[in-house]
């Protein structure tokens, strides 16, 4: 998350860049897991459409960028984007490598 906005990184830190390039729409093979609870897990199906959430990750408060979250089905978390009305439903409980998620700005 670059603050609220969803993004997707197209590399890492470039030293000589100082920075890293990311995308901001778009739909992006990503990890999504059909849970709205990571710990302890609460499982839900996640269907075609279905908005999903960033959820947790650490904040770099210099840059004002949050990596390391999950993206899943809880609805407190910031929104992320939409599982593609192409991709199959997630099943609850399960983990896709693979899920086509579009990012959303602005919700």
């Amino acid at each position: 998350m670059l603050g609220t906005i969803p993004a997707v990184a197209l590399d890492d830190y470039q030293s000589i860049t100082g920075g890293t390039t990311f995308l901001l729409n778009g739909s992006f093979n990503l990890t999504v897991v059909a849970v709205t609870v990571i710990s302890p897990p609460t499982t839900h199906k996640v269907n075609p459409g279905d908005d999903l959430y960033y959820d947790g990750g650490t904040l770099d408060t210099v840059t004002n960028v949050t990596t390391g979250g999950t993206i899943d089905a809880n609805s407190s978390a910031p929104k992320f984007g939409k599982l593609d009305p192409n991709n199959a439903s997630i099943s609850a409980g399960v983990t896709s490598t693979a899920a086509t998620v579009e990012l959303v700005i602005g919700g």
